[in-house]
């Protein structure tokens, strides 16, 4: 929220607006909630995330001023906004391990080892953010996606539940959507920072999780390793068709048109009550994670 041009009108300073915002939050939803306030969107996010939530009022505010003292001393380097555990080990490896090494490295030697994303990591280190809230984002290639960073370390059997979670959430949303997703992206990582991605294309485009969740599964135990442990999952849905193309072929069975009205049934069902009114069984065993993400606002704790 930009509120450069408008806190005036409601308070007197910006911290005073978040107060006035966060009283409201509470006296609508009955949700605490937490702000952070900056000169730009990154040191909002930063703010947010490093002090708003330890403060006893849940607000913070971070300024330009205040980047070496705040910022500089934050690690690991994968607490700051943008950058990854595998960016952080490779950032290790060049002695930088704090915001304040990364700041104060040369951006010339970021961009060449990195590429533009090595020239972003120091100017955000800087406390720097050219971008703009109420600029308009153009997707220039849709996409639905779910990621998470797992709070423990999983076998590749144990993931299969974590995937199956994943897949019936995003199939769900585009289901609703009334689209076929022709092009499915996967990709998990171990706790060393080795990540297994693949990529494939169904001409025709589907909406059903069951046979997503197959495919995957079937490339996952051919590319990745069964003995290692693992952190990241991610899996994505992109290149969309409506829903309205799809055909019935004379290869479809009778399951295959079972599934597709249990699975209109399912999505009525999770609209009119809730996402966790209908789950799998192996969404009650231990290596699930959906119970748990359910009672969490934008992945944090309610």
């Amino acid at each position: 929220m930009d509120i450069t041009n408008s806190y005036h009108l409601f308070s007197k300073t910006p911290k005073a607006f978040a107060k006035h915002l966060k009283n409201e939050i509470y006296e609508v939803t009955q949700i605490q909630c937490a702000i952070g306030i900056g000169d730009n969107l990154l040191l909002s996010k930063v703010a947010l995330d490093i002090e708003a939530k330890k403060m006893p009022d849940g607000i913070t505010e971070w300024r330009y001023k205040d980047v070496e003292e705040k910022m500089w001393g934050i690690k690991p380097l994968s607490k700051l906004w943008g950058i990854n555990m595998k960016s952080e080990m490779n950032l290790n490896k060049r002695g930088i391990y704090s915001v304040g090494d990364l700041a104060n490295y040369s951006w010339k030697y970021l961009k060449r080892d990195f590429g533009i994303v090595g020239v972003d990591w120091h100017l955000h280190a800087n406390g720097i953010d050219e971008s703009f809230i109420r600029d308009k984002h153009i997707a220039h290639r849709p996409s639905i996606a779910k990621s998470q960073i797992l709070l423990r370390d999983y076998t590749l059997t144990e993931l299969y539940v974590i995937l199956i979670e994943h897949v019936d959430e995003v199939t769900y949303r585009i289901r609703l959507n009334k689209q076929l997703a022709r092009t499915i992206s996967f990709s998990i990582g171990t706790k060393d920072g080795k990540i297994y991605r693949k990529q494939f294309t169904i001409k025709a485009g589907t909406n059903n999780s069951n046979k997503i969740i197959q495919l995957i599964w079937s490339q996952l135990n051919k590319v990745a390793d069964p003995h290692s442990s693992y952190r990241t999952i991610n899996v994505s849905l992109t290149n969309f068709l409506p829903d309205s193309v799809m055909q019935i072929s004379l290869f479809d069975t009778d399951k295959d048109l079972k599934e597709e009205k249990l699975n209109h049934t399912i999505d009525q069902l999770k609209q009119r009550y809730g996402s966790s009114s209908v789950l799998r069984a192996t969404s009650l065993t231990d290596a699930s994670t959906f119970k748990y993400r359910s009672t969490l606002i934008a992945g944090h704790m309610i």
